[in-house]
Formats: C-alpha cells, sequence, structure tokens
C-alpha cells in the first residue's frame, strides 16, 4: 500500500527485464558440462520513443565466487523500434571450469543504459565413480539388510514404492490447487543448501533451474507426517490447503545403519545434473557419518515404503499436470 517499496526486489536488478530496452539471451539450456563450449543468441527489445545506434553490448561469465570464465564485445549494432532484435553470438568455452560451479552471464549495453543478466551451471563432465562403502539401490529389502548389519545405503525408492506419495513438479500450483485439483499443486523447495550431501551440487535455498530435470517427469515426495522427527535435506513446500510434511531427500539412522532417501528423479545416466546429484550424494556418504542425525526405525521405514513386484518398479509416475517432454524428431 501508498506505494512503499516492501523490500522484495532492489530496483537494478528489476529494471533488468522491466526497461524501455532489455537484452534478451536465447539459451539452448542452463545445465552444461565443462567440456562444452556455450553458444547464445543476443537479442534485444527496444521501446524507447525512437531507435538507437552504434550499440556496443558487452557481456561476461563469472563463476559465483568471482573467476571470468569469458568475456567479450559486439557490434556495433542499431536498434529499431521492436522486439527480438538480433544483436550477435556469444561463444564461450567452458573448459576451464574444473567443480561443480554456478556461474552468470551478464550483458550490457552502456549506449543504451541497458543490462541483463542470467545464471547457468556447470558441472564435471566425468561423474565421480560409485564407492564401495555405499550401496546404491531401489530396493526395500536389500536396503534393511544392508542397513542391519550397520551398511551405508543410498536408496532411491520408485514412485510406486513409496506408501503415501505427493507428486510433486518442478512448476508451483495454478492459480488454487483448492479449485484446480487436478495438478500436484506443490509449491516449490526449501534447500538446506549449506548441507555437506549437497556440497557438490550448487544451489540457492530455493528451486531454480538446475532442479528442472532432478522434477521432471514428477518426483515423488514422501509424505513425513507418520514420522514428525526427521528434518529433510530437501523439503517440498505443500500447498497451503494439505499442509502435509514432505520430503525429497532426508538422512536418517536405522538401528546401526546409515540411510539417505533420495526420491528426486536419477534415472538415466544421460542427464549431467542428475549424474553430478547422485555424484554428490555418494560422495557425502562415503565420508564419516554426522554424530547426530535422526533416528527411524525398522518398523516406521515400513510404515514409509514397500518393495514392488519388478514389472511395477519402472512406472513413470507423472503427476496430472505435466506434459511427456517432447521427442525432437
Amino acid at each position: 500500500s501508498f506505494w512503499d517499496p516492501k523490500g522484495f526486489a532492489e530496483p537494478a536488478p528489476f529494471r533488468e527485464a522491466c526497461s524501455p530496452i532489455v537484452p534478451l539471451l536465447r539459451l539452448p539450456k542452463r545445465v552444461y558440462t565443462a567440456d562444452e563450449t556455450l553458444s547464445a543468441k543476443l537479442e534485444f527489445v527496444n521501446f524507447l520513443e525512437k531507435p538507437i545506434s552504434n550499440v556496443y553490448p558487452q557481456w561476461e561469465i563469472k563463476t559465483s565466487d568471482g573467476k571470468l570464465i569469458g568475456e567479450g564485445k559486439l557490434g556495433p549494432i542499431n536498434l529499431p523500434l521492436g522486439a527480438a532484435i538480433p544483436a550477435g553470438t556469444l561463444t564461450a568455452s567452458l573448459s576451464s571450469v574444473t567443480q561443480p560451479t554456478e556461474a552468470t552471464i551478464r550483458v550490457s549495453a552502456p549506449d543504451a543504459c541497458a543490462m541483463n543478466s542470467w545464471k547457468i551451471w556447470i558441472v564435471p563432465t566425468t561423474p565421480t565413480p560409485d564407492s564401495p562403502k555405499v550401496l546404491v539401490t531401489s530396493s526395500l529389502a536389500e536396503a534393511q539388510t544392508n542397513l542391519a548389519k550397520g551398511g551405508t545405503v543410498l536408496f532411491l525408492p520408485s514412485q510406486g514404492s513409496i506408501r503415501q506419495r505427493q507428486d510433486t513438479s518442478f512448476l508451483p500450483a495454478f492459480w488454487s490447487p483448492v479449485y484446480f485439483t487436478n495438478q500436484a499443486g506443490t509449491m516449490g523447495l526449501l534447500i538446506q543448501n549449506k548441507h555437506p550431501a549437497l556440497a557438490d551440487f550448487p544451489t540457492e535455498e530455493y528451486c531454480n533451474w538446475q532442479w528442472w530435470s532432478l522434477l521432471t517427469p514428477c518426483a515423488g515426495s514422501v509424505v513425513l507426517d507418520q514420522v514428525k522427527n526427521i528434518q529433510p535435506i530437501v523439503q517440498t513446500i505443500d500447498a497451503f490447503s494439505r499442509n502435509q510434511k514432505l520430503g525429497l531427500l532426508f538422512e536418517v539412522k536405522v538401528g546401526s545403519g546409515r540411510l539417505l532417501v533420495c526420491s528426486l528423479n536419477l534415472s538415466g545416466n544421460d542427464d549431467p545434473i542428475r549424474r553430478q546429484m547422485r555424484s554428490s550424494l555418494i560422495r557425502y556418504l562415503s565420508e564419516p557419518a554426522p554424530a547426530k542425525l535422526d533416528k527411524l526405525s525398522v518398523n516406521e521405514l515400513a510404515l514409509l515404503f514397500r518393495d514392488l513386484p519388478p514389472e511395477e518398479t519402472k512406472q513413470a509416475g507423472w503427476a496430472k499436470d505435466l506434459e511427456p517432454i517432447p521427442v525432437k524428431k
């Protein structure tokens, strides 16, 4: 009210996308591997009163800790009135990146008083190999046997093996899940981004574009209402009308064993960000366990999960509001 600033947005970043002249970037994706060369087409929108001539756009790509990956200058270009005005191509090798990192592409055009920025994520080309210390399984029985021996398990339950599951999509609920019930209806993620399990997976405390393929096709959050002592590393924010406690990634001690449950979509080995999440979790489990872990009894574990017949374990478990990924012809 009263047009006073509410503190949710600062003027400078707001003007990046809401201004008479706005740089736009056509990126084919947001996640890259270090052996790739980034190539993106730069465009402008000009809604000023008149065209502008002799504009020299400048660009740079820097990691979150300030390391320069690439930079360049384009132009001169002319900006007539209108949208989608081509301004050249940005090209940069990503080979200097040796660790999983978040980076920012910044484009500025001082002649036009315009600036914009976009985040990307760069991960190693080759994932960390699995550790002999860690059992990776989707079988509850196999996990229970290993835990009973004091083993360490990364449990990747199939959608159908989660007894109480809430479909979880990358997109938040449309309008209201109360009136539009034919959707997952979740409202994003609450992430302990400083947790050592995510040390090799750069992320903020909230969901950004690097989470897209982990949640698509839809992930299945585990409803934790029956075991309220668990504090998830990655918690799904549920719709207010349900307000369930939901976990996508959580760690517990079962007897003398150590269990890390991940119901994110880690299927396949061709998606770099899924590989990177798996590598980060396995590296974490290869290290000594934390001194304090939430405890889960064998009976409580059985309340959350069940074993499925082999023919049912590959069910995709799509959320009702998601369409299949288009197949390129």
